[in-house]
């Protein structure tokens, strides 16, 4: 959540409702704007949470246990159904090859975890997260196309990342079922940090980027199943080359409200 916050100030989000009217979109943005610089100033981004109320997961890069590379990631939503035990991500036993690195001061003096886009994959172990659910990634991306994040199961594949698409341009997509859709444009997060809000919900999905709505289809009926597998499919495939400092998860469909709050 406070990386949320500083990304939003960096990026300098002009609107936080991903669905409202452009008037409103910059009213709100610029009044965001204003209290995200103040909340810097006072220091009261550090140790903020987000939202609880459906957070199934959460993944704060400064939580991130290990020296150097990561041991371990934990969940640290609090929802019995969402079990730390369960939803913890960790390299592959024995695979110390696959453990990301920790980068101290990656945005604004807080820390992200560094996937190299060859070997670097986190798993959790088995759970099932249905649609709808709705992401906020705090994310920058290299030059490598691959997965960010995809459910364990690889039959019922639901999937974010990052393709070549024609032309030269380099998409995030959204695929659980169907293939990438929808879209959003990659270069928002090529060499500086951006917000990804994603929403899972069949036809009524979409993608924002820094508070703003750019891409609606239909992914599929796919949710979570198994598990969930960080910086690569979880077979190894498709490795991205990605800096993450933050996850959140909903196992709901966020009002607008609800997105705004996310990032306040």
């Amino acid at each position: 959540m406070k990386v949320i916050r500083v990304a939003a100030m960096q990026a300098g989000i002009r609107g936080a409702v991903a669905n409202g009217d452009t008037k409103r979109r910059r009213s709100l943005g610029a009044a965001l704007l204003a209290g995200l610089a103040m909340c810097l100033l006072l220091g009261q981004v550090r140790g903020a949470e987000p939202p609880a109320s459906n957070l199934a997961l959460w993944y704060d890069a400064d939580k991130a246990q290990g020296t150097e590379l990561v041991t371990k990631w934990p969940n640290s939503a609090k929802d019995d159904a969402f079990p730390t035990k369960l939803t913890g991500l960790a390299p592959a036993v024995g695979k110390a090859e696959s453990a990301p690195r920790k980068v101290a001061s990656a945005i604004h003096g807080q820390p992200a975890i560094h996937f190299d886009g060859v070997k670097n994959l986190l798993t959790t172990g088995a759970f099932n997260l249905p649609q709808p659910f709705e992401t906020f990634v705090v994310a920058k991306l290299g030059k490598n196309e691959g997965h960010l994040f995809c459910s364990a199961n690889m039959s019922k594949l639901c999937a974010i990342g990052a393709f070549s698409a024609s032309g030269g341009d380099t998409n995030i997509f959204m695929s659980c079922g169907r293939s990438q859709s929808p879209q959003a444009p990659r270069r928002s997060f090529s060499g500086r940090f951006g917000i990804l809000d994603g929403l899972v919900n069949g036809a009524n999905s979409f993608y924002a980027v820094n508070g703003v709505a750019v891409g609606h289809d239909n992914p599929g009926a796919n949710g979570i199943e198994g598990g969930l597998a960080l910086g690569a499919a979880a077979n190894g495939m498709w490795p991205g080359d990605i800096d993450v400092a933050e996850i959140l998860v909903y196992k709901a469909a966020l009002s607008d409200q609800q997105r705004q709050d996310v990032m306040k």
